[in-house]
């Protein structure tokens, strides 16, 4: 059974669904909802707009290349070619016609759009004293769509923690093995709490803007109704400014790797709070060489880097090294 990638049936994604033609231009949304050859149960992941180069959607069962009819295709030369007035149109539908009010986030490469989808952006840099100012001459536009895997996390956390006392984890996985999407959603269990354990305190710092995903300040996604976050600030000064204002239990945050991210880390353990973080790494192994000395982390998940939300190892500090080859985090 084949369906179009946009054209969705269920309240959620025809949030989505609204929310993506409010910022593509006419001639890409017509071609997605054309769109043939692509099963009904793959879901959308990424939208990719290069000046002239064909464009490519990036759903769960690989990346497609799409004709202007809406047919897949392996052959570049056929599918159809982006132009510059597709991302000019589609990154100023974006930017709600006023690039200004977003220079900020423009200069970091991405913006946040209503619904948390992430806009990446390249172009020509406009530097100053050795720093970003801004971007011109946009070239090419990544739009990576927001998709929130409900219950997800309660595999993980049932696994970890059910009958146990709170500890402190990292999820690993090489790019696009679904570590945010994971970690948004054990926020979420871990703040709503269940019917063996209590909510938590959960203190977030969202330095990308992609858990949360707030809007005008506004949080878009679930991250539980004891969850408290802070958006667009580094992991230093927002683990601190949690620690000193809001009395956090957890504090969760998202792809970890610099000194400073481990001391401030390091920081919140002596306060007596558990930590929830992802890293970049392709085997347990290399995430203990990376951070086992920090002696911060219990657990490290290692997700499947061939099948997006699948937990393929779990790893106990005290050396209890277990298989989960089969462990699905949602479906």
């Amino acid at each position: 059974m084949h369906s179009c990638l946009i054209h969705y049936h269920e309240v959620n994604d025809m949030k989505i669904k609204k929310e993506l033609e409010a910022m593509l231009t006419k001639e890409v949304s017509q071609v997605l909802e054309k769109c043939k050859g692509i099963k009904k149960e793959e879901e959308l992941l990424e939208i990719r707009l290069n000046i002239g180069q064909p464009l490519i959607v990036k759903c769960k069962g690989g990346e497609y290349i799409l004709k202007r009819n809406g047919e897949v295709t392996k052959d570049f030369k056929e599918g159809l070619y982006v132009t510059a007035n597709m991302v000019r149109d589609t990154f100023s539908g974006a930017c709600k016609y006023s690039a200004y009010a977003f220079e900020e986030e423009v200069r970091q490469g991405f913006l946040t759009i209503e619904g948390g989808h992430r806009i990446g952006i390249v172009g020509q840099a406009i530097m100053e004293e050795g720093r970003v100012k801004n971007l011109k001459y946009i070239s090419g536009l990544n739009i990576r769509v927001a998709n929130e895997n409900i219950g997800c996390g309660e595999v993980l956390m049932k696994e970890i923690y059910n009958h146990r006392e709170l500890a402190s984890a990292l999820i690993v996985s090489m790019p696009g093995g679904g570590k945010t999407t994971l970690l948004r959603d054990c926020i979420r269990v871990l703040s709503e709490g269940t019917g063996i354990r209590k909510g938590y305190r959960v203190g977030v710092v969202d330095e990308r803007g992609e858990l949360g995903a707030a809007y005008r300040g506004i949080i878009q996604n679930h991250l539980g109704p004891r969850t408290d976050l802070l958006d667009r600030i580094s992991k230093k000064e927002g683990i601190f400014m949690l620690l000193r204002s809001m009395a956090p239990e957890i504090i969760a945050v998202d792809e970890i790797g610099s000194k400073e991210d481990e001391e401030a880390l390091h920081r919140a353990m002596l306060c007596g709070c558990k930590l929830l973080a992802t890293a970049h790494a392709a085997s347990i192994q290399e995430a203990r060489i990376r951070f086992e000395s920090l002696g911060i982390f219990e657990y490290y998940i290692l997700l499947d880097a061939k099948h997006v939300g699948r937990i393929q190892e779990i790893y106990q500090s005290t050396g209890i090294h277990q298989k989960k080859e089969a462990l699905l985090c949602g479906s």
